[in-house]
């Protein structure tokens, strides 16, 4: 007698109640409330949201707007409790700053002591206030200060060596990263328990498919069909990334497939991958799930990377344009499109010095042979 495949799975693993969101978060000890802002912010904020934008200015993405209302949280409890009116002034920003470098400072853990006081974290910070300020309708005379002083912070960034550049300089090569993406994978598939062999294939995939393609956190919860398609002979990606809200989409690289039949299979023999597959399609199944089904939770690639490499996902992305950056603009053009960013300037910010490096370099292969070490099947 034949049991139903999907029958014998739930009742092999049975679905667990999550306690995710039973446990409130405490509030922020050092922003004030989001319904505490001035009445203005607030409706210019509702507005970004809705892209009522005023006229020549572009709607930010959603992440950047989440971004900018945290900044003007902290920037309001720091004016309260000084004492003083909440609005965007010279005087308010070095409130600002200054209170950032003495919590930084007060930090016990050496590690931590310059968290939320880096040059980035404050020429960030700087460039939301300006932004959000353009679009209140600050005065020309603030508007040009907060320019400056962000101009100058961004110059100030060339001083220091980011951290994650440190991180990448300890990250081993495309090659070695894909060499145990492919091992794991390996693994997977002789481990003796399900739990197992699901840990492994996951943590296989995860490691290669940002190796190839260095999503962002908040865009990596993937579900078969809504994000992952399958055409009947490649599987094939289409999201619409959160921070720039630029399109992803394409063919996936045919060295992914093994992982994404991994993933669809779940440790089940391959005889069923296009029952599965259809269900997983039909389903909106997540690709990054538990042994019960359930999708892992967004940081959870970051865990992967960091628990074999010591460092988050994130690193992918600098590797990416640190990669390609060495072979030129087309490259540059290249590392843009692979993180779905279109501002050359962030580009800058990743490539470390390897552009300068390809500026004298001539007639390298592209993309494809840079990574064709590691896109061996």
């Amino acid at each position: 007698m034949h049991v139903m495949l999907a029958g014998a799975i739930a009742r092999k693993s049975p679905t667990r109640p999550s306690s995710a969101g039973q446990i409130p978060r405490p509030p922020a000890a050092r922003r004030v409330d989001a319904a505490e802002l001035p009445e203005a912010w607030q409706r210019l904020l509702q507005r970004m949201r809705l892209g009522a934008m005023p006229l020549h200015q572009a709607a930010p993405a959603a992440s950047v707007i989440d971004s900018m209302e945290d900044v003007l949280r902290e920037y309001a409890h720091v004016q309260r409790e000084a004492g003083t009116e909440v609005a965007i002034t010279i005087e308010g920003v070095r409130r600002l700053e200054a209170s950032r470098a003495a919590h930084a400072a007060a930090r016990e853990a050496p590690a931590y002591q310059a968290q939320g006081n880096r040059p980035a974290t404050r020429h960030t910070a700087v460039m939301r206030l300006r932004k959000f300020g353009e679009a209140l309708g600050l005065e020309p005379l603030v508007l040009s200060a907060l320019c400056h002083h962000e101009n100058t912070l961004r110059r100030d960034l060339g001083t220091v060596v980011p951290l994650k550049f440190g991180r990448l300089d300890n990250l081993p090569g495309l090659s070695a990263t894909w060499g145990l993406a492919a091992n794991l994978l390996a693994q997977s598939e002789v481990a003796p328990r399900r739990s197992t062999k699901l840990r492994l294939l996951t943590e296989a995939a995860v490691l290669a498919i940002w190796t190839l393609l260095p999503l962002r956190l908040g865009d990596g919860q993937l579900l078969w069909g809504r994000d992952v398609r399958f055409d009947g002979a490649r599987y094939r990606i289409d999201i619409e990334t959160r921070k720039e809200e630029e399109p992803l989409r394409g063919a996936l690289h045919r060295v992914l497939t093994p992982f994404l039949h991994a993933l669809v299979l779940r440790g089940m023999d391959p005889v069923w991958l296009s029952q599965m597959r259809e269900r997983a399609l039909a389903e909106e199944r997540p690709l990054f799930c538990t042994v019960d089904g359930r999708q892992l939770a967004e940081s959870y690639p970051s865990r992967v990377w960091r628990q074999y490499f010591g460092t988050g996902a994130h690193i992918a992305r600098t590797r990416v344009h640190s990669e390609l950056g060495q072979l030129g603009p087309e490259g540059v053009e290249a590392a843009l499109a692979l993180n779905a960013q279109r501002d050359p300037c962030t580009a800058a910010d990743y490539q470390s010095a390897a552009v300068e490096q390809a500026l004298r370099r001539q007639g390298q292969d592209m993309v494809d042979g840079l990574l064709a070490e590691c896109w061996e099947p």
